[in-house]
């Protein structure tokens, strides 16, 4: 039966819920994280990438889009600086913030 609702987890999510039997009380919720696994629902800046993780995948996927698509954008507004000048400062101030917020060692 463990096996039945590991397999469910990953055909309907994408995740593997690690060591979970029938005994243990189900939550959909990752443990190191609290993250739900649901597209654009919960943040995946928040997962710790943890073995023990339930949708880590997930989140390392919607993050490496992400990124991706941040690149592709500035590669354009790079190309056309002299249209963009406002952008770049815009950009270059969000960078500012998220680099602080994210290099914390708190978070």
């Amino acid at each position: 039966m463990s096996n039945d609702l590991t397999r469910a987890n990953q055909l309907f999510s994408g995740g593997t819920i690690t060591n979970l039997t029938c005994d243990d009380k189900y939550s959909p919720y990752c443990p190191e994280c609290d993250g739900c696994g649901e597209e654009l629902c919960c943040s995946p800046v928040n997962c710790k990438m943890s073995k023990d993780g339930h949708y880590c995948g997930i989140y390392l996927r919607d993050l490496k889009i992400a990124y991706y698509c941040y690149q592709k954008l500035v590669e354009k507004m790079f190309e056309e600086m002299d249209k963009y000048e406002e952008l770049r400062e815009f950009d270059d101030k969000n960078y500012d913030e998220a680099y602080d917020k994210f290099t914390d060692t708190n978070n």
